[in-house]
């Protein structure tokens, strides 16, 4: 692993100023709103106060007067509804979300499909449309795909059915022919925020349509748990709507009746209050792990949930295909980080596209997750299924993979994603080919240093303003995720107080002070490596996030090193 270079943050800093001024806070937290490009008053309350109100108007978006006329039209008649979405966290919930909406409006001629990851594949398939029209469906609803599906929305429409496309995936040069196509992305589409989920385009089709009838969005805060789990797991901004969604989401998921998700926290061993890093590496794989092991019909199941024993016995199925997902996950990734590593001058590439035929299909998804981040370049993971070639694609954030792969569409027969992420099919005598090519494209792309893994300061704080006061405005910031982390701060000139302790051989836990001032616990998981240098640095820099620990009956503040400066060069503003 590399060492991480530290960036100073960047912010204008007359908006600091002006908001402490007018606030009163800590110059630090104006810092971090100005670096989140919040610059009055107002707009720090309503970062701060997510209120419902923010929310914009659904019929901003393209095509929602359409989409909407066509729902309500099809409540009123009666007609048979089937809503179809991907096997991962998002489409799953996309489905649960708007199946409960509709049971909700007194509906009950609704169906459901999630296509088979290795049957069907991903998106909208023939053996799906065949299905919809098997059960006299006459309007079908995508969500979290269809976005590139034309081909099957035509069939669909041959066979008598209207189409409601619900996606967020980056649309080609056109998109289908349906009913309605509701995508923040569409090029043509002004609609204010283009970072919603594919839930957040479902939550807004329901939304559109209470307005419609002239009800109140309110009563949509009850589903927000399903929109919560989607924006977290799909790596969505933290920020405008979803910051919204998120926050009343996170609220209904920690009170939650709803049997299915309180037997899916259960499982996971989560413990509330909940956070969105919580969803993302305790529930999210349990989710997950339905569809890449066999049917993610069954997260639908558990959601739609009924009673106590039957989520129960839903969630446990569940755990037991996240424990195969796990021996597979490592096996595979053991493997892929081997093969990796035995190509000639590797280090000199800037990607890695690596294929076995006996890979699972299921975890290549998770497997390129974990090699991008390991050696911090673009990496695309590669199996056989029946005559061709799928993959999956994920980047640590240091370049547009998609643009990459879209250079080299000629050789694909199939890709979609966004930009840290996507999924690709191509024939095997192609494989090479395009790996010399998405290197040269990725090569191309590529900023300069772009292979050093990047560590984002928010900021220099001194130890002795690490307190209560200013943490409990801190955690306000929450809930966290992308454009809006958990903020990172610099001490310099930090000293060890007492004993250093190494645990398992990776962590190393002890206290830390500065001028003397008083100790606060600190622990370093991951760093090691560094537990030998502390007896030959008096005084080091630390960067660090900053967390309450429970334990005891006592609360303290913590801070969670993320990095260690023992010698100046990380940290030299």
């Amino acid at each position: 692993m590399q060492s991480s270079r530290w960036l100073p943050p960047v912010f204008a800093e007359e908006h600091a100023v002006n908001l402490q001024q007018a606030l009163g806070l800590h110059p630090v937290l104006c810092q971090l709103l100005a670096q989140r490009e919040i610059d009055t008053p107002e707009k720090a309350k309503a970062f701060f106060e997510p209120q419902w109100d923010l929310l914009h108007d659904p019929f901003l978006m393209q095509d929602m007067e359409k989409a909407v006329v066509r729902l309500a039209l099809a409540l009123k008649r009666g007609e048979k509804i089937l809503i179809y979405g991907d096997y991962d966290v998002d489409g799953t919930m996309s489905v649960s979300f708007l199946y409960q909406f509709l049971l909700n409006q007194g509906h009950r001629a609704i169906d459901f499909h999630i296509p088979d990851r290795y049957k069907e594949g991903y998106g909208l398939s023939a053996e799906g449309v065949s299905y919809a029209a098997r059960q006299g469906v006459t309007l079908l609803i995508t969500v979290d795909c269809g976005i590139r599906a034309q081909e099957q929305v035509d069939n669909a429409r041959r066979q008598g059915m209207d189409v409601i496309i619900c996606d967020h995936h980056l649309p080609g040069d056109d998109w289908p022919f349906a009913t309605a196509v509701l995508d923040p992305k569409r090029p043509d589409c002004n609609y204010p925020d283009k970072n919603l989920s594919g839930c957040g385009v479902a939550f807004k089709l329901a939304q559109g349509l209470l307005q419609h009838w002239g009800r109140a969005s309110e009563e949509l805060q009850s589903l927000t748990d399903f929109v919560a789990i989607s924006i977290a797991c799909d790596v969505m901004p933290v920020m405008g709507e979803n910051r919204v969604l998120a926050s009343f989401g996170l609220q209904q998921m920690n009170n939650t009746r709803k049997y299915g998700l309180r037997a899916l926290i259960k499982v996971s061993n989560r413990k509330t209050p909940l956070r969105i890093s919580d969803i993302v590496f305790g529930i999210g794989p349990i989710i997950n792990a339905s569809g890449r092991m066999a049917d993610a019909g069954l997260v639908v199941k558990l959601m739609l949930a009924s009673s106590r024993q039957v989520a129960k016995e839903h969630a446990e199925q569940l755990r037991l295909r996240n424990e195969l997902r796990r021996e597979y996950d490592k096996r595979t990734a053991d493997e892929a980080r081997e093969e990796a590593a035995e190509i000639p001058l590797w280090k000199e590439r800037k990607s890695f596209v690596l294929y076995q035929p006996h890979w699972h299909k299921g975890v290549i998804g998770i497997v390129a997750a974990r090699l991008s981040a390991d050696f911090h370049r673009p990496t695309i993971v590669l199996t056989k299924s029946d005559d061709v070639l799928v993959g999956s694609a994920r980047s640590a954030g240091n370049v547009d993979l998609f643009s990459a792969i879209t250079s080299c569409e000629d050789l694909l027969l199939s890709f979609g994603g966004h930009t840290h992420a996507a999924g690709l099919s191509l024939r095997e005598e192609n494989w090479a080919a395009f790996a010399t090519r998405f290197e040269a494209a990725i090569d191309t792309l590529m900023p300069e240093n772009g292979l050093q893994p990047q560590l984002p300061i928010a900021a220099e704080l001194k130890l002795a303003e690490v307190t209560p006061e200013f943490y409990q405005i801190l955690r306000q910031f929450a809930p966290f995720g992308p454009a809006n982390r958990n903020p990172v701060f610099v001490s310099t000139q930090v000293a060890a107080f007492g004993p250093i302790d190494l645990l398992k051989a990776e962590h190393i836990r002890l206290m830390v002070q500065q001028d003397g001032g008083a100790p606060l616990h600190a622990i370093a998981f991951g760093l090691g490596k560094y537990f030998d240098q502390f007896a030959q640095h008096e005084e080091f820099t630390i960067c660090y996030s900053i967390e309450e620990n429970h334990w005891g009956g006592t609360t303290n503040l913590q801070l969670m090193i993320k990095d260690i400066d023992f010698t100046g060069e990380k940290w030299a503003v």
